[in-house]
């Protein structure tokens, strides 16, 4: 019996540790007020994963972006609490996450609005949106193709706003050398 105690205290202490919000809303959180400070209208998700980001980005904002005013050259914008997306690219290696992001991000049928409760109908949107999601690894984006370039980046990469990439897990696979016996 001391054994198994010895053997007990000599195990480290894990921390529970809980995060409160939900670490992944944390960092959600941070990236759309960064899109907002920053007023992006274009984003690439890298990783994109089942599109979850991407769905909060489709949602229309529920004011008209505001314009400078045009006697003053530069003018300050005010601040807003919406995000005025225009154009989402998404990107991920996963078939089966590339089938849910292309659900979350599709507008809602017009013959299918009736069917909804009131409170599930989207807002009218204001502005267009374009919405391109990609199978792929950043190799495609970095790829000698032109065209896939241009279909990226447009003709500069300074054409894009914001270009996120949160919650990707990196999977590193080891080959480990095959054992032989002779």
């Amino acid at each position: 019996m001391d054994q198994i105690l010895a053997a007990e205290e000599s195990q480290p202490k894990v921390a529970n540790v809980t995060f409160n919000p939900a670490l992944w809303l944390q960092r959600r959180t941070w990236v759309l007020n960064q899109l907002r400070e920053h007023r992006a209208t274009s984003v690439i998700d890298l990783g994109c994963g089942e599109g979850s980001l991407l769905s909060v980005l489709c949602q229309p904002a529920s004011t008209i972006p505001p314009k400078p005013d045009d006697t003053t050259p530069n003018a300050e914008i005010e601040p807003t609490l919406d995000i005025h997306i225009s154009h989402l690219v998404g990107l991920d290696v996963d078939d089966q996450s590339l089938k849910i992001a292309v659900e979350e991000t599709a507008p809602v049928l017009e013959d299918r609005l009736n069917d909804l409760p009131l409170w599930e109908r989207p807002r009218p949107r204001w502005l267009d949106l374009d919405v391109q999601i990609y199978r792929g690894g950043l190799e495609v984006l970095n790829g000698d193709d032109g065209e896939n370039k241009k279909r990226w980046f447009g003709s500069k990469t300074g054409d894009w706003d914001a270009i996120v990439s949160t919650e990707v897990c990196v999977w590193r696979f080891l080959l480990l050398p095959s054992c032989t016996t002779s």
